[in-house]
């Protein structure tokens, strides 16, 4: 090895060994430190190239235009630590786009268009309508026939994506994207969290629930406004946003947390916030398991307080 060393950084072999050539020599020490090429290099090498290519302004002297910008940058940097200048300097907050909706009871995420307002002559679909009803007989712990009543089907809003705010992920709804569209990633499989009884085979012990993750396909976006009514304990009107979620049924996991599933199970109905991120997806080379890959992290797991 150490002769391989000393013939392959010879001076006198300094102009057959190319900054590209050179890099593949610490390819197997990288991946043995950090793990495959494409979990830590790719994405932040692109980013960081996206942004110096704008300021390249010499044609001749490129590399000049970027030690410039690399250096000030630095300097704006070391501004913005020494002197606290984050909220000053820091990128501009995003606005929402015309047209979207957000309602003070969800805090952590806004609706945006393409919206369609139910009628008669574009009617709710009835297998979703029941599943509302259901979500929301759970939800005002009443009967079926009670929460009929009161529930419209052509008072229900449709909606196409659902931001999550602070700078989380756009999800989009299934049945409002167009499904013949192969140029585009997939943003319509989410991870989202419930609360499942652990004594639920147990009629004699007390239930206690515990949050589960799940996965599945975000159906449909929402929006339901219970109208005021004794007996659903509603003074005014209440404002709900639901997703309409295909979960995938989870056969098996890896050491990388890669969840595999063959199939997709019924469609349930949940509260928007339940839904916490996007995931990936890839289909396994026999073509019969898909591999969900959830690379949001723990930190970006809900907390759940059982006595709150």
């Amino acid at each position: 090895m150490k002769n391989y060393i000393t013939n392959t950084y010879s001076p006198k072999r300094l102009s057959t060994c190319p900054l590209t050539i050179h890099v593949l020599l610490h390819i197997a020490d990288g991946i043995e430190a950090a793990g495959p090429v494409w979990a830590y290099w790719t994405f932040p090498m692109e980013r960081f190239c996206g942004r110096l290519q704008p300021y390249i302004k010499s044609r001749r002297y490129p590399f000049a235009s970027i030690d410039g910008h690399v250096v000030a940058m630095a300097q704006l940097s070391i501004a913005k630590v020494t002197h606290s200048l984050d909220l000053r300097l820091g990128p501009p907050k995003l606005d929402l786009a015309n047209g979207a909706f957000q309602h003070p009871s969800y805090t952590t995420c806004a609706l945006l268009p393409p919206r369609r307002l139910c009628s008669d002559a574009s009617p709710l679909d009835p297998k979703l309508a029941r599943k509302i009803i259901t979500c929301l007989a759970t939800r005002y712990n009443q009967e079926v026939a009670i929460i009929k009543k009161y529930f419209n089907p052509n008072d229900v809003e449709l909606w196409a994506k659902v931001q999550r705010l602070e700078g989380g992920d756009q999800m989009l709804a299934s049945s409002m994207m167009n499904a013949d569209t192969d140029d585009r990633r997939d943003a319509t499989y989410v991870r989202y969290v419930l609360l499942a009884d652990i004594n639920a085979k147990y009629k004699r012990i007390a239930p206690r629930f515990e949050p589960v993750t799940v996965y599945g396909q975000l159906q449909h976006i929402c929006v339901v406004k219970p109208p005021p009514a004794p007996e659903l304990k509603l003074k005014k009107e209440d404002t709900l946003i639901l997703a309409a979620v295909r979960r995938c049924e989870i056969e098996a996991k890896n050491d990388l947390d890669m969840h595999y599933y063959r199939k997709e199970g019924g469609i349930e109905v949940v509260d928007m916030s339940t839904i916490q991120c996007l995931v990936g997806r890839l289909q396994t080379t026999d073509k019969k398991h898909w591999v969900v890959i959830d690379r949001s992290g723990d930190l970006a797991r809900p907390y759940y307080d059982p006595d709150d």
